[in-house]
């Protein structure tokens, strides 16, 4: 006597698994598709600087992310004097309390170390890569703002000995004296840094 043939059976399994086997393929395609869209950018560069003042305590932080109109910087500090505070990039990336001026070890201060503004060889204050708006700090000692800066991109910032931002204790004149003040013009130490005094704040970017 013959045994029956399940052959249907096996023939509908066959393409029940195939089906499942498709459909798994659309969907990676459909995953990878979507994954690799040209909607907008997935991965966004960002480093971080969290500051803090010559006694080590944080006072604020700085983020600094990479966007379609630019190299965008959001700063927030609290717990600083009220007024206008000169804020800039400095050319190294180090925020070490009561520490010498790498063009002049005999002058020492707070973040000194941190050296210059950045691009400050390029011409005068306030035409460096490193010069920011002016942060404004309200009565309760809180302050923020957000802007585009002149670096093209972020990895430009961790190269060579790094980069710091520093918080000055002073408004920044940005050098706009009008001539009529001083005879000749802005001094040395105006286009230098803008008369922004003491640094009171620094953070290393990417730490």
């Amino acid at each position: 006597m013959r045994h029956p043939t399940l052959v249907a059976p096996t023939a509908v399994l066959t393409i029940v698994l195939a089906g499942c086997a498709s459909d798994g393929g659309n969907q990676a395609a459909s995953s990878s598709e979507s994954s690799s869209g040209t909607s907008g950018p997935t991965n966004v560069a960002e480093l971080t600087a969290p500051l803090n003042d010559p006694e080590g305590t944080r006072v604020g932080n700085a983020i600094f992310t990479d966007t379609v109109n630019g190299t965008q910087v959001r700063v927030e500090a609290s717990g600083l004097p009220p007024g206008f505070h000169g804020m800039h990039l400095h050319e190294v990336g180090v925020c070490e309390p009561n520490s010498a001026d790498p063009s002049d070890p005999s002058q020492t201060g707070n973040f000194l170390s941190a050296g210059p503004h950045l691009g400050s060889a390029d011409g005068p204050h306030p035409q460096h890569t490193g010069d920011l708006p002016t942060l404004e700090v309200n009565a309760r000692g809180f302050g923020s703002t957000s802007s585009l800066m002149r670096v093209e991109n972020l990895e430009d910032l961790l190269k060579g000995d790094g980069t710091s931002l520093i918080i000055h204790a002073d408004p920044d004149n940005l050098a706009h004296i009008p001539p009529r003040y001083p005879p000749g013009g802005p001094d040395q130490e105006t286009q230098k840094a803008g008369d922004s005094g003491a640094r009171i704040a620094c953070g290393v970017l990417g730490h």
